[in-house]
């Protein structure tokens, strides 16, 4: 057998042949970088604006066209720092960026008009530093920041998923190395938002959590997306129905004057794109599509899940561009989509200590969305856009036993399909420099069909609890605007008002948000947010029947979840492409569903999976409160010089109150987190690029509820003793990621081998707690140990 060692030996020596084997290049082969400069606020094109390429020996630039347009030919590949700059707009800076032989640069930018101060004939533009991940909605006045797709790429043990790269960004936790569910700030991923394209989507992830909004890995392919915005707080305005983070996901357009494509091969499986023109100049598509198995990382000895589980998924994204002739009306038809399927076999009999290891399950997980986007400048400076699209997605999930002495042998069978039709539009102007509004409606046709059925050990029954089918509606509008009063100030804020026809639940909500420019390199920002969402549709349909046969469906009448949020941030840039960002936080959460009967430790946010209180027979209310306090630091150089560093680091409490009952740590209350991250690339010949980064992680255990040992012995599987709730932590959670990356480029094409590896010291991580049966104690599952997970790229 390999050990751990050797298959790090192995892996490294076979990547380092390959890339010294590789012949160099001796001509410098050149790109094109092209685009559009527009207004951020009124989407009008910006004539005469300076695009320039400022780290080359000579620097290289254009001034846009009457539409907007630029285009630099001739540009050495490498990486590269492009700036535009406009009279009474602040300047745009994107730092380096990688332009390869293979593949054109497009570029959207879109410059924020300045407030300018006067001091002796001199202009002062505040807030101005060469910050490059400031959020792309101006309206996110605090815990936003932007992220590119190859942040994705490079951050180590990401595998291009944004789930795992916002891992490395203060106040983010892993939950499972297994699944992308991610913590923020304490708060379960129940209150996630996925949005694209400006709708809410469906949860994007194949291996798709019940009821939650992760999975296994983003059914999101880094080919077609564009940067995008990541929120952990205090949100704008126009992000309603999320109440921890909001993901604003953005398709990019397809190159319109020529064709491109990409071929990725690896352990996890085949990867194509293609892009190119449709009326050459005007119109584009863009298409990816992926297949992918852990099969072949099984066949080495290399286990995401377990040695027991195989699956295999396969995704589809694209994105049809038709604009007119003069760019004011465009026209987008986008949509993605996963399919999943794991399947999971248990261990020999001989072997059996765990109840797990003595079932079998199925679980396929299917989703998918489609839009049509439509977007339309009126005037001089206002413009309208709608969006329709349906999404939905099915899971279907059978747990079974293979231990004759059961009977039934079925254990658990649960049957979901989850849509909507989505039909949004909004409304943006700008009245002058310093004041813009937005305004928008959104409304949903939710539509459902729901199964859930399980045996019950304690009565040996086999219990049906969630039987629905049917549909419902649920509208949100909004209305934000940001005022501008001085360089120096700027005050964001707005209402966002959700009702839910279901049970005509509704909520207004206000926002808040003022940041205050000390001077070009510090500010200080203060954000306050009302918000609120509704319960996992499932949770609504529990129903419960009493011995006489009457069926209690009080779960329809739960209210929706809601926190505020408070968050105060100071921000300074120093020389050198470094940043430092501190901010403290306050939730306070109310309206959570628990089991009010004077005994029960129950908090919905706690449920890892599914719609909650499996086994209880007893109603859900909102009358659950919680807070999270805290305090997220960010020490983070961007891109220079070759090298980059991300250090983050979190404190902070999270507990819960049931009345009567008790105060509880939460599941999440691990009390503190951190994330070490640092890369830097060599020059290796010409054209040619070694990079090696690596990713530390080292956060607090997360808590668990001890287990009931005679409650537990009685049916051989787990029984928590509800009494002791969350009372325990699991040890210290430690990880260290590695990757290698060599790109080459050739003068038609360019490629590139990636060596993505997690938990390279291959440490013993827990996940959960056992029961073993056999011994008559708790013992704790291993997360994921050692993965790599390497990658050969052609673009052409």
């Amino acid at each position: 057998m390999i050990n751990h060692m050797e298959r790090i030996i192995l892996i490294i020596t076979f990547l380092f042949s390959f890339v010294f084997l590789s012949k160099g290049q001796t001509e410098t082969p050149t790109q094109t970088i092209k685009g559009y400069v527009l207004d951020k606020d009124s989407q009008q094109p910006l004539i005469g604006a300076t695009v320039y390429v400022s780290n080359l020996e000579f620097p290289l630039g254009t001034t846009t066209e009457a539409d907007g347009s630029f285009r630099i030919d001739e540009v050495p590949i490498g990486r590269r720092d492009i700036t535009c700059e406009y009279i009474g707009y602040n300047p745009y800076y994107a730092k380096g960026i990688i332009l390869n032989s293979a593949k054109e640069l497009e570029l959207n930018i879109e410059l924020l008009e300045s407030v300018m101060v006067a001091t002796d004939s001199v202009a002062i533009v505040y807030g101005n530093s060469k910050k490059t991940n400031r959020p792309l909605n101006e309206m996110s006045a605090v815990s936003s920041r932007s992220f590119s797709v190859e942040e994705a790429q490079k951050y180590p043990g990401s595998i291009a998923d944004p789930s795992r790269m916002a891992l490395g960004f203060a106040g983010v936790q892993m939950g499972q190395d297994n699944n992308n569910d991610i913590i923020i700030r304490s708060n379960s991923s129940v209150g996630v938002s996925w949005r694209l394209e400006g709708v809410e989507i469906i949860n994007p992830n194949h291996f798709a959590r019940r009821g939650g909004s992760g999975g296994g890995i983003s059914a999101f392919s880094g080919s077609v997306l564009s940067n995008s915005d990541f929120s952990t707080g205090a949100f704008a305005p126009e992000y309603g129905n999320a109440f921890a983070g909001v993901f604003d996901m953005k398709f990019r357009k397809g190159n319109r004057d020529k064709r491109e494509y990409t071929i990725k091969a690896g352990l996890l499986g085949l990867d194509f794109a293609t892009e190119g023109p449709i009326q050459k100049g005007r119109s584009s598509y863009l298409f990816n599509y992926r297949y992918s198995t852990l099969g072949i990382l099984n066949a080495f000895g290399l286990h995401v899940v377990d040695a027991r589980t195989t699956n295999e998924f396969q995704d589809i994204s694209f994105n049809f561009y038709f604009p007119s002739k003069n760019n004011k009306t465009i026209f987008q038809l986008w949509g993605i989509g996963g399919l999943s399927k794991e399947i999971k076999e248990p261990e020999m009999e001989k072997e059996w200590s765990l109840f797990d290891e003595q079932t079998r399950y199925d679980f396929i997980s299917n989703m998918g969305t489609l839009g049509l986007s439509g977007s339309r400048i009126l005037k001089k400076n206002d413009y309208i856009k709608t969006v329709f699209s349906v999404s939905a997605n099915t899971i279907n999930w059978d747990r079974d036993s293979v231990d004759i002495d059961l009977n039934p042998s079925k254990i658990e069978h649960d049957k979901y399909i989850n849509g909507r039709f989505d039909l949004t539009t909004f409304y943006n102007k700008k009245i002058n420099p310093k004041v813009s509004i937005k305004t928008g409606v959104t409304i949903k046709n939710i539509f459902y069909n729901l199964e859930r059925s399980y045996h019950d050990f304690s009565s040996n029954n086999y219990i049906t609890d969630i039987n629905a089918k049917g549909n419902t509606w649920q509208i949100q509008y909004y209305f934000q605007t940001r005022y501008r009063p001085s360089e120096k100030l700027t005050i964001t804020g707005g209402l966002h008002a959700l009702f839910f026809t279901l049970n005509n639940s509704y909520a207004v909500e206000p926002r808040l948000g003022m940041k205050y420019q000390l001077n070009k390199n510090a500010s200080l920002t203060m954000a306050y947010g009302m918000h609120s969402q509704t319960v996992p549709i499932g949770t609504y349909f529990i129903y419960n029947t009493d011995l006489i046969g009457n069926i209690d469906t009080n779960n329809k009448n739960l209210d929706l979840l809601k926190a505020q949020h408070l968050v105060l941030a100071y921000n300074h840039s120093f020389k050198k492409n470094i940043n430092l960002n501190v901010e403290l936080y306050y939730q306070y959460l109310y309206n959570i569903p628990i089991i009010n009967n004077g005994e029960s430790s129950f908090w919905m946010l706690n449920v890892l999976e599914g719609y909650g209180n499996k086994y209880d027979n007893i109603s859900l209310v909102s009358e659950g409160k919680g807070q999270n306090i805290g305090m997220d630091v960010t020490f983070e150089k961007y891109l220079s010089n070759n090298l980059f560093f991300l250090i983050s680091a979190s404190v902070f409490k999270s507990t819960y109150t049931i009345d009567n009952v008790g105060t509880f740590s939460t599941r999440y209350d691990g009390r503190y987190s951190s994330s070490f991250m640092m890369g830097k690339e060599f020059a290796l010949k010409k054209n040619n690029a070694l990079t090696f980064s690596f990713r530390n992680f080292y956060n607090g255990g997360l808590r668990y509820t001890p287990g009931d040992p005679i409650a537990s012995a009685a049916i051989r599987d787990l029984v928590e003793d509800d009494e002791r709730a969350f009372t325990e932590k699991m040890k210290n959670y430690w990880r260290i990621d590695l990757q290698i990356a060599y790109r080459k480029d050739k003068p038609k094409y360019a490629w590139s081998l990636i060596l993505d590896t997690q938990n390279i010291i291959n440490y013993d991580n827990q996940q959960e707690i056992n029961y073993d049966y056999n011994s008559n104690d708790f013992i704790f599952k291993k997360q994921s140990g050692f993965v790599p997970v390497i990658s050969f790229q052609v673009d052409f």
